[in-house]
């Protein structure tokens, strides 16, 4: 019997892996990722249907998680327990394994510009206005658990930045 090769997890952003790998800063990632999302909204008729736009603003918040977990492998004590809180209570378990192969010096400190120009903050902003409007829309996936994995995101960001 041959050993057959074993399938990618499905809940493993390996898309995100191969770009962080090779050094795409992660806001062209999330620019790239939302240019995306955007064109696909407005190519439907009237828009696109309310579990499309969770899900586009469920990935959003997925890279930011993932950012700030990256940032963290290069953090104090004080800011692994404000990330501690974002990895418990994420529903999606993301491997850090791959993370070193991004160099320290460039995922921290593109986290601490993107805070500094407070450009990320109207960002996490308006993603949160974006999820608040689809709560009570019946949709696969819970919208207060994103909220809550974008607030803790934010709140270990304010630790680390």
């Amino acid at each position: 019997m041959s050993a057959t090769p074993e399938a990618p997890k499905q809940d493993e952003p390996w898309p995100l892996q191969t770009f962080v790998s090779v050094g795409v800063p992660y806001l062209l990632i999330l620019d790239a990722y939302e240019a995306l999302a955007d064109s696909r909204e407005r190519e439907g008729m009237g828009g696109i249907d309310s579990q499309t736009r969770f899900d586009h603003l469920r990935i959003i918040v997925e890279i930011y998680e993932y950012w700030v977990r990256s940032a963290d492998a290069f953090g104090d004590r004080r800011q692994k327990q404000a990330l501690e809180q974002v990895s418990s209570s994420s529903r999606r378990c993301l491997t850090l394994s791959f993370v070193n192969e991004q160099p320290a010096s460039l995922t921290l400190p593109q986290l601490s510009s993107a805070v500094a120009s407070h450009g990320l903050q109207m960002r996490i902003d308006s993603i949160k206005a974006d999820l608040e409007a689809l709560k009570g829309v019946r949709i696969f996936g819970s919208v207060d658990g994103t909220i809550t994995t974008l607030k803790q995101v934010e709140d270990a960001i304010k630790l680390i930045a």
